[in-house]
């Protein structure tokens, strides 16, 4: 967490048409903005305004160790079922880890590129010690964000990873990816069971689909990458591809709003803290003692035509 008062650190890196901004406040993108040659420049995220402090809505972040919520606050580890606080004032449950909530050290490797660390102490909201590594590149036409955590506690710990990026939309843009199934859900978002993606149009995004008409906050398994955002008068498409542990991707959009997430995560919703859902098949993982892990996710934009 960052002190009261402390100002974080801002890096911004630039390579051909793209340039993107960092903070060490949750270790999160500030921007990511296209400006092809005579063109006008195009935010991939969607922005947030400039005095904002509210971390949970960066344009980009990490997800770390776990995406989405723990129901009931609980986390099930080898030794039982621990309890956690909430830690965001909207939300009566955790959510999301606690890499979003913490101060980065962060430092810029060339214009291109820049590696952002955080260390945990075991704590209320994570009972296990752990730090993870973020490093950040641009290509002329590319963003790669890779995170690499490691247990630095004696125990094994659950560990989830995933990226939380916020598309800004056009109104004629277009969203489609691959996935073989989806999570239908419980009035209180509790992961029910895995259905064909196919079996309701809602959840069929195989072909491309006005963006702006999705209102979702569902949690699709076995994705097959690229998933792709097209904006069809600006002549340009983005495409999401992530590394195979990311084999789930968090679809989120309220109604009315500029922006769509599409989040590859490691995990389904729950897997940490729903017992049916307890296991590698959804994404559930334990890190041992001193061992690493790592995943990765690029954002990618193609000019049309």
């Amino acid at each position: 967490m960052s002190g009261p008062g402390v100002t974080p650190a801002q890096l911004s890196l630039h390579c051909g048409a793209l340039s993107l901004d960092l903070t060490s406040a949750g270790g999160a993108c500030t921007a990511l903005r296209w400006q092809a040659p005579g063109a006008d420049a195009f935010d991939v995220l969607q922005p947030r305004a400039a005095q904002s402090e509210e971390r949970f809505e960066q344009p980009s972040y990490a997800l770390v160790p776990y995406s989405n919520r723990l129901f009931g606050g609980q986390l099930i580890t080898p030794a039982g079922p621990i309890t956690l606080p909430g830690n965001h004032s909207l939300h009566v449950l955790p959510i999301h880890g606690v890499g979003w909530r913490t101060a980065w050290q962060t430092r810029q490797t060339g214009e291109a590129s820049a590696t952002l660390q955080y260390r945990h102490t075991a704590d209320a909201h994570w009972p296990f010690a752990h730090e993870c590594t973020q490093q950040v590149s641009l290509g002329p036409d590319s963003a790669h964000f890779a995170l690499t955590l490691r247990n630095l506690s004696d125990q094994p710990m659950p560990a989830g990873l995933g990226f939380h990026p916020w598309f800004a939309l056009d109104e004629d843009s277009t969203v489609s990816f691959a996935a073989a199934s989806v999570w239908t859900q419980d009035a209180q978002g509790r992961p029910l069971t895995a259905v064909p993606a196919g079996d309701e149009a809602r959840f069929d995004f195989a072909g491309p689909r006005p963006a702006m008409s999705v209102v979702q906050d569902h949690c699709h398994a076995d994705w097959q990458g690229p998933a792709r955002v097209t904006h069809s008068r600006r002549q340009l498409a983005v495409e999401v591809t992530a590394s195979d542990d990311l084999a789930h991707l968090m679809i989120y959009r309220r109604p009315g709003q500029p922006w769509l997430c599409l989040e590859p995560v490691s995990h389904a919703t729950g897997a940490f803290s729903l017992p049916a859902l307890n296991k590698a098949a959804c994404g559930a993982r334990l890190l041992a003692p001193g061992a690493s892990w790592s995943v990765w996710m690029t954002l990618a934009v193609r000019q049309l035509g």
